[in-house]
């Protein structure tokens, strides 16, 4: 999962770095991106917690 979302990551900056781009559709993708990246990590720690404590 976390090199999908590296990934994920390594495509949108390309995208912005491409030569023409629509920059206002790239802004109004970023907001998903950063909620996808924040969910990547509650589900690696939740996982990681599970782990350490088996309940």
């Amino acid at each position: 999962m976390h090199s999908n979302l590296s990934d994920l990551r390594i495509v949108y900056t390309t995208a912005l770095g491409e030569i023409p781009n629509n920059k206002k559709v790239l802004e109004f993708v970023w907001p998903v991106i950063f909620s996808v990246e924040q969910l990547g990590y509650l589900l690696e720690s939740s996982s990681t917690y599970r782990s350490a404590c088996p309940i």
